[in-house]
């Protein structure tokens, strides 16, 4: 296949699902005109027609509704609704009876017309949503990762730890030596340390006058007021 027949090909595809969209949305129910107000017309509808199975901790259907994290997908990964989009949301093609595999709700009358073109406005009209009526579900656990950041305290600096600890990091690797009874690692002198740089970042060993270059640094770092760093802990 030639680069022309591919283009072809990607605009023929383009072509067929503009025209299937177009399609659904000309079997909608427009919008309603006026701004719609989610507490007086949209959540009546949802309590009435859709909560019985999407709402809740645990819904029978498996889709809350009463959640506006699930609605736009941010915690699912598969948004209900494509907000200004209306008529692109599954939301919408799933009340409007466009999925002929599937309708919603699954049992008794379908949704008014009217209670459609309401739906459609509150997605056209950015999906407004009432957090006092419906607050949003925070998930609670005891796991670390989803506790709130705060500033652990620093660490005493243990007496023999004292010469070594000169930052508020070593203080906190200095308390947990003395923890777990381990004795730091002597100072790496300055042919050590570039090695262990040069490994790290590059993933190959220093060249030799990189080497003497770093050495001689130490002279240098001194007289600028520089501190070694400790080799232990690099």
């Amino acid at each position: 296949m030639n680069g022309q027949s591919v283009v072809r090909l990607v605009v023929v595809n383009a072509i067929l699902v503009l025209a299937a969209s177009d399609s659904k949305s000309a079997d909608l129910v427009p919008a309603v005109s006026r701004t719609v107000d989610f507490r007086r017309d949209v959540h009546p509808i949802l309590t009435a027609r859709c909560f019985k199975c999407h709402s809740g901790k645990d819904p029978s259907s498996g889709v809350k509704l009463d959640d506006l994290d699930e609605i736009t997908g941010e915690s699912t990964g598969e948004p209900l609704v494509q907000v200004g989009r209306s008529a692109d949301s599954r939301l919408i093609q799933l009340v409007a009876g466009l999925d002929k595999g599937l309708r919603m709700p699954p049992t008794g009358d379908p949704l008014p017309v009217a209670e459609i073109a309401v739906l459609r406005a509150w997605i056209d009209q950015g999906l407004v949503w009432d957090a006092e009526l419906l607050p949003s579900v925070t998930a609670k656990s005891d796991h670390w990762a989803f506790q709130p950041v705060t500033r652990p305290p620093v660490p005493m600096e243990p007496t023999s730890h004292r010469e070594w600890v000169r930052n508020p990091i070593d203080a906190f690797i200095a308390a947990k030596h003395v923890e777990h009874r381990l004795t730091p690692a002597a100072p790496a002198d300055r042919r050590v340390l570039i090695r262990r740089l040069s490994l790290d970042l590059l993933g190959l060993p220093p060249k030799p006058d990189e080497v003497e270059a770093f050495v001689a640094g130490r002279d240098e770092d001194r007289r600028a007021g520089g501190r070694e760093p400790p080799g232990g802990a690099t």
